[in-house]
Formats: C-alpha cells, sequence, structure tokens
C-alpha cells in the first residue's frame, strides 16, 4: 500500500486541537510524524498478523458496524461483554495497541475513501 498522504482536513485536525498557535502545531504535527515512523505505521496493514483476532473477538466484541445518516463507519465496542482476565490470556496489550493502529490505517486507508465515494462528501 502506499505511503499516507495528509490533506488539509487532516492538517485542520492539528490545528483546532492546538488552537491554531503556530509553533504548538508543529511541536504536534512532527511528534505524529515520527510516531508514525517509529511505529511502522505506513506498512502497518502489509506487515502485522493478528492470528488471535477469532479469540479477542469471543471475550472482547468490537468492530465496525455499517454507516450512519451521514455516511460515516459506526464503531461498535460492547464493553459489557469484556472479560479482561480472558483477553490477557490470548493477546498482550501491546498487540493489542498494534491491532487497533492497524485497524485506524485501515479506516483511513480504505473505509474513509469508501465512505466518502458513496457519500458524495470528505468523509
Amino acid at each position: 500500500m502506499e505511503a499516507m498522504h495528509f490533506d488539509d482536513y487532516d492538517l485542520l485536525r492539528f490545528c483546532r486541537a492546538r488552537k491554531f498557535v503556530l509553533a504548538d502545531m508543529q511541536i504536534m504535527w512532527q511528534n505524529f510524524i515520527n510516531w508514525r515512523k517509529d511505529n511502522g505505521v505506513e506498512d502497518i496493514i502489509e506487515t502485522f498478523t493478528y492470528d488471535e483476532y477469532p479469540q479477542v473477538i469471543e471475550v472482547y466484541p468490537h468492530g465496525y458496524h455499517n454507516i450512519d445518516k451521514q455516511g460515516r463507519p459506526i464503531y461498535i465496542e460492547r464493553f459489557g461483554q469484556l472479560d479482561i482476565s480472558k483477553l490477557w490470556e490470548v493477546t498482550t496489550q501491546e498487540r493489542i495497541i498494534r491491532h487497533y493502529t492497524q485497524e485506524y490505517e485501515k479506516t483511513l486507508k480504505i473505509k474513509f475513501q469508501v465512505c466518502s465515494l458513496l457519500a458524495g462528501t470528505k468523509i
């Protein structure tokens, strides 16, 4: 998959988060880019395999399900069914963080693009 390219909408998130203070925005942006590099995020979709996912979903039901009226993907976590002790028997904190990072990349690179096409506007 190709490297992530950011657009004005992506940059606007950082501007808002730092109340449009340029120096603060630049620091936050650079930290974001460094974190992506340090954690191998650019190719995580292709390189990370989460073989324990079927066991994780049994004790921690979560995932995307359909879209809302504005065309945004709906993410659901069923915390009431989370069994944390069983979760740590089938995965580790490091691996579940990698899983979430991979899923977010899939959301950014695939789900949002498809939803945008369907909605006829940027999602």
